[in-house]
């Protein structure tokens, strides 16, 4: 049924072209076709990279989120996971069992160094569903309960069946302390066993952290995403990560005791990290398995975990989260080398690697009638070529679709948005944080052509579309631009990275305020919120789907085309401007014309030479210089002699 809703391709041959009741019987086996298929595009990309299985979008109406697969690997061509055979396939059933599913988890504590006593076991809240079953009317049976809510009876049905003492997986309790060193110990709930809140996702989003001992604000040891900005040193290499978690247990054996003073008496960590300036130990210097008195604040409490859940015969893995890469691909292989040694393979699910500029990725994952692929920034147009036509290639071969035909029999997208992203490698080279006067000309260029907002977008426009320009969102809009492009500081000078961002925030919205809906989008370019806003990165939205992959790059290539005539106009003007100043001098001062000509031509050679770093360059040469520097720009190198926007069309259409 989901694949009916969510496939465009599916949904023509299980719908419309269902004329027979025994079509029926066909449609069924359509869905697990398209995974088979989906899972065979993915597998060869990934292979070295990271699979994971992750949340996706939360639409309003549905009791859970939506799935997404996604696809991690580093940016030094070091492998994150090395052995593709250790990923399960989700129609394959492995019979894990929970016992399986504690000896993972205890080894993988032992490989980080950590003691595998306090791995426990996880239950569904059998005071809940007893609860629940009691509210039952008296003339159902709970295995056939016949609750109007079709996951609910569902759900009741299979706690029920497998019984109130089945254990639904196992816990790890980890995080990583002040001293950066792993740590793990007992939870202290206040059950004797650990139950989960009710429903249907992986057990570690069901977690009862609030059943924890009360920690105070200040000693709580919050998550904080990195900065992207904050990574600069080089990740350790696969081998590190691997001789770090295969070695002997015992040399990396925990320390449990206080962390005040070590066992003969001496200072653990310092005499300025031991305790405060009374004498009293500090929360987070207890040992991890202190219980804690009424009413103190358990600052040491390991209040994350990773889980083990054994799932329809396979084991997923639920990650837990962390503040550095590093320590994320710690975990990983450890993960890795635990699945070799038990040669069980898992599936990788929880929180995805922490946001870094040294990891790339890509994802796929359903939107409301479509399935949505966010590919990962092209370096270069021959990437960004090779990128865009494997992406319909492979759609093709999954039986998905980019084009449909309307009632009336009209030739036409299939209405999902075909976003482009423009910026730099990091956020220091974006330039529309170095340049915003480049943003301001795109906005205003767009407004005073509005057939670029119209030719490329779907049947749907205007102020209630999915990208309405900024002229469709209040009718004061514009008036309040012009004062805020005034803001924005010309070239030359000292900019702010924040300065755009609240500049622009509250005017490139829809009529709602929603400032993800607008044609230009700049929720990633750099906004204070978090680090995944700062990331330099403007999406332009008004762009369907296109039906063909060489009309996906004919659109592409327009965009790089006006980013780069913006940075040809600022050549012009400062032509313009040296012969401004030759007429000048001639018409005004009355010097000689050939003096001053050779005069601007040297000052003109002399600003040349500064800028090729003293290197003569030729008019062909200038060229491919702008060439590289409209792609430094994150809209790739075009070869002008194999490339043009005419000759894709062309292509298209024959």
């Amino acid at each position: 049924m989901l694949a009916i809703v969510f496939l465009p391709r599916q949904f023509q041959v299980a719908v419309i072209e269902n004329v027979d009741e025994a079509h029926l019987n066909k449609a069924i086996w359509l869905f697990p076709l398209y995974l088979l298929l989906f899972n065979l595009f993915v597998l060869p990309i990934a292979f070295g990279g990271l699979l994971h299985f992750g949340q996706g979008k939360w639409y309003p109406g549905e009791q859970l989120p939506r799935w997404s697969l996604n696809c991690f690997w580093r940016k030094d061509g070091e492998p994150i996971w090395n052995a593709p055979e250790l990923y399960a396939n989700e129609r394959v059933n492995y019979g894990v069992t929970s016992e399986q599913a504690q000896r993972f988890l205890k080894r993988v504590a032992e490989r980080l160094g950590l003691t595998s006593d306090y791995v426990f076991p996880a239950f569904e809240d059998v005071f809940y569903y007893m609860w629940r079953e009691r509210r039952l009317p008296g003339n159902v049976d709970p295995f056939d309960s016949r609750v109007d809510d079709a996951m609910e009876r569902e759900r009741l049905m299979k706690v029920f069946t497998q019984g109130m003492t089945y254990t639904v997986g196992h816990v790890l309790p980890i995080m990583k302390n002040v001293w950066n060193e792993w740590q793990t110990g007992p939870w202290f709930l206040r059950s004797e066993r650990c139950y989960l809140f009710p429903g249907d996702s992986a057990m570690g989003y069901r977690l009862p952290y609030d059943s924890q001992p009360w920690t105070s604000q200040s000693d709580y040891p919050y998550v904080n995403v990195p900065d992207a900005e904050t990574a600069t040193d080089p990740l350790a290499s696969y081998a590190a990560l691997r001789s770090r978690v295969t070695g002997d247990a015992g040399a990396r054996a925990p320390v449990m005791q206080s962390r005040r003073s070590g066992a003969d008496g001496s200072q653990g960590h310092g005499a300025d990290t031991s305790a405060t300036g009374d004498g009293k130990v500090r929360p987070w210097e207890k040992p991890t398995d202190t219980m804690p008195r009424f009413k103190e604040s358990a600052g040491w409490i390991t209040r994350l975990a990773m889980c083990a859940e054994p799932r329809d015969g396979k084991l997923y893995i639920f990650m837990p989260p962390t503040e550095k890469l590093d320590d994320y691909l710690e975990v990983v292989a450890a993960v890795e080398a635990t699945a070799e040694e038990m040669s069980l393979p898992v599936i990788m699910e929880g929180y995805e690697p922490p946001s870094d500029p040294r990891m790339t990725h890509f994802r796929v994952t359903p939107d409301p009638g479509v399935i949505e692929v966010n590919i990962h920034p092209a370096k270069s147009w021959d990437q960004l070529v090779d990128q865009t036509t494997h992406l319909y290639e492979s759609a093709y071969y999954s039986r998905l679709t980019t084009e449909k035909f309307m009632v009336d029999g009209r030739h036409t997208g299939t209405g999902g948005g075909n976003h482009f992203v423009l910026g730099g490698a990091t956020p220091n080279d974006s330039p529309f944080l170095r340049r915003p006067d480049l943003l301001k000309s795109l906005i205003a260029y767009w407004h005073n052509h509005p057939s670029l907002s119209y030719l490329f977008s779907g049947l749907f426009i205007g102020p209630t579309s999915q990208a309405p320009r900024v002229d469709e969102a209040r009718n004061d809009s514009l008036y309040e631009l012009e004062i805020a492009f005034k803001q924005i500081p010309q070239p030359g000078g000292v900019v702010p990275p924040w300065l755009i961002d609240r500049i622009l925030r509250n005017l490139l919205t829809d009529v709602t305020g929603n400032t993800h809906r607008s044609e230009f989008c700049i929720d990633k370019l750099y906004s204070p919120d978090g680090p995944t806003g700062r990331l330099g990165l403007l999406e332009l939205r008004a762009f369907e789907m296109p039906p063909h992959a060489r009309m996906s790059l004919t659109q592409q290539l327009l965009l790089r085309a006006l980013v780069a005539g913006v940075l040809i106009l600022i050549g012009i003007g400062v032509t313009a401007l040296f012969g401004l100043v030759n007429g000048l001098l001639v018409t005004r001062i009355k010097l000689p014309p050939f003096i001053v000509t050779l005069g601007t031509l040297s000052a003109a050679s002399g600003a040349a030479l500064i800028l090729a770093d003293g290197k003569p360059v030729t008019m062909l040469e200038a060229i491919e210089a702008l060439n590289v520097r409209a792609g430094a720009h994150g809209v790739g190198r075009i070869d002008w002699s194999k490339v043009s926007p005419v000759s894709y069309v062309a292509r298209w259409k024959s």
